[in-house]
């Protein structure tokens, strides 16, 4: 079952309202075919972004910082108390600030969770202008604390495939590879590959930053709600005399929180509500327990009657994913990894069952991998099922798929389709066709073996794939890396680069790159996406 996260505040609505269906709105601003729809009718439907009284959404306005704040933390959970505790300790602050009392409780909130300080308030939080506009690389940061960022890293240098790379603060850096890594942010960025860092945010494009958050904390749209029942009020027993037996409905759902004597579940279809009482037997992890022992997101199984109580509920045992890197690794009589997480905690899991592993996107062995290799294992309870991992030393086969801008890493397409990020040693070396080459002189789809040494590339060794194109040419750019474009016979256009010793050959003489003219129909011979041979056609 799939797990989310719902802001406090909504789910105070869909406990203390009556039924809402969610999917009915229809912005007259934003049609189907808007290349936002999806993400604003998501954000809108669960309760993230609202629209305005005239039926308008209007995707193309600025949105301002408070705006974002305010849409942002509906992603948290909120607690009456805790807003009351932020705006006592920051209310002199804000008092200060021609705010509405909704903009104070955002400011407040986004103060004491840390997304922003003091100082912003006193010195940034207005322009000229009034309230100053958001923008990508700071809404970045907000987002990223939103969905559980945690501070400690900010003196990692990141790798970024933007063109624009170097004008993303280096303050600002790990919030952005956070998002990229949770699958928020395009790691490619648009159509120029650019992440541009300061640019205004739009609500289209805070819709899809929102949607795409929800997604990544395990969520999923709300269909509709039933109202919990109103637990003040006693059943009319008429007929007190018949006893009838009880029905009772099993349920599989996940807790999404605990409130007084009952509990909010997500079924998979629908949002619902079921009082717990002193009659209920709960068993988490195999033994009896109170509501104490009851946690968010935690998967159970429910026997619950037609008043919606729960006569028995059982937590169930699900696999779980366990990033970390390989701390020891024991093959013997009762073997043994144990992995050693993101934040320091050692886990231990038993390999009695004898996983499947995929190490570096092949099928392999337990005993093909090494402590110090990055892995993700899933599990149940303490045993390993399946282990997927990184070496840090060894070899790894797969096809160029793209260079980051400052050379420090390749992108590879590895057998299982899957494209990885392969940091280079500072004096990798490199061979292509068993030549010395500098790392520019490879080219896309050149298939690659890579040797790895302390999760680094050491050597790479690089063979061009042989393939054949024909087409009239288009367009010849003479640079440093020469670039031919033709135009095939069924009307696509394809630009390869032009090798420094490629081959040009018309009626059996040898030309030169100044030989070639536009409309010349041209025979093409190509290592990877290199030309290394043109012959030049005459066409009837």
């Amino acid at each position: 079952m799939e797990r989310r996260i719902v802001p406090l505040i909504l789910l105070f609505a869909i406990i203390f309202t009556s039924s809402i269906s969610f999917g009915e709105r229809i912005f007259t601003d934003v049609p189907d075919d808007h290349w936002a729809y999806r993400y604003i009718k998501k954000a809108v439907d669960l309760g993230l972004m609202d629209g305005y009284d005239d039926a308008t959404f209007r995707p193309n306005d600025i949105i301002n910082t408070v705006e974002a704040l305010s849409y942002i933390t509906r992603l948290l959970t909120v607690y009456e108390d805790e807003i009351i505790k932020a705006r006592e300790t920051y209310d002199v602050l804000l008092n200060d600030a021609q705010l509405t009392e909704d903009a104070r409780n955002t400011l407040a909130i986004a103060l004491y969770r840390g997304f922003i300080d003091e100082e912003f308030i006193k010195s940034k939080l207005f322009t000229e202008d009034g309230i100053r506009k958001a923008i990508k690389v700071e809404i970045s940061r907000y987002l990223a604390k939103a969905m559980g960022y945690k501070e400690g890293e900010e003196n990692i240098s990141y790798i970024f495939l933007y063109n624009d790379a170097s004008e993303i603060p280096i303050s600002e850096q790990p919030y952005v590879k956070f998002l990229i890594d949770q699958g928020v942010l395009d790691k490619k960025g648009d159509e120029n590959r650019n992440f541009n860092p300061n640019q205004q945010i739009t609500r289209a494009i805070l819709a899809k930053m929102l949607s795409q958050a929800y997604d990544a904390m395990n969520g999923k749209s709300i269909i509709e709600v039933e109202r919990i029942p109103d637990l003040e009020k006693e059943k009319d027993a008429p007929n007190a005399d018949i006893v009838e037996e009880p029905v009772y409905e099993e349920i599989s759902c996940t807790i999404l929180m605990a409130i007084r004597d009952y509990i909010v579940v997500d079924t998979g279809d629908a949002i619902d509500a079921f009082r717990i009482t002193e009659d209920t037997e709960i068993i988490v992890d195999g033994e009896p327990s109170g509501i104490e022992g009851i946690e968010s997101h935690m998967n159970v199984n429910l026997l619950v009657s037609e008043e919606k109580t729960v006569k028995r509920m059982e937590k169930v045992t699900d696999n779980r994913l366990i990033h970390g890197i390989i701390k020891s690794l024991y093959l013997g009589e009762e073997p043994y990894i144990e992995v050693e997480m993101e934040n320091g905690e050692i886990r231990t899991f038993i390999l009695s069952e004898n996983p499947e592993v995929v190490l570096d996107g092949r099928n392999s062995y337990l005993f093909s991998l090494d402590e110090g290799d990055y892995v993700i294992v899933e599990s149940s309870e303490d045993k390993a099922l399946f282990i997927t991992g990184e070496s840090r030393e060894g070899r790894v086969l797969g096809i160029l798929d793209g260079r980051t801008k400052d050379g420090n890493s390749i992108l590879v397409k590895r057998e299982d389709g899957t494209v990885y990020e392969y940091y280079l040693h500072e004096e990798v070396i490199v061979n292509r066709d068993s030549s010395r080459v500098d790392l520019k002189a490879l080219r896309d789809s050149d298939e690659l073996i890579l040797m790895l040494k302390g999760g680094k590339v050491y050597r790479i060794d690089a063979f061009s794939v042989p393939s054949e194109d024909k087409g009239y040419i288009m367009s010849i750019l003479i640079s440093d890396e020469p670039v031919l474009t033709i135009e095939r016979e069924d009307g696509n256009k394809v630009s390869y680069y032009i090798s420094n010793r490629v081959l040009i050959v018309r009626d059996n003489r040898i030309l030169n790159l100044y030989d070639l003219r536009l409309g010349d129909f041209a025979e093409l011979k190509i290592r990877s996406d290199e030309i290394v041979n043109i012959s030049i056609i005459e066409k009837e």
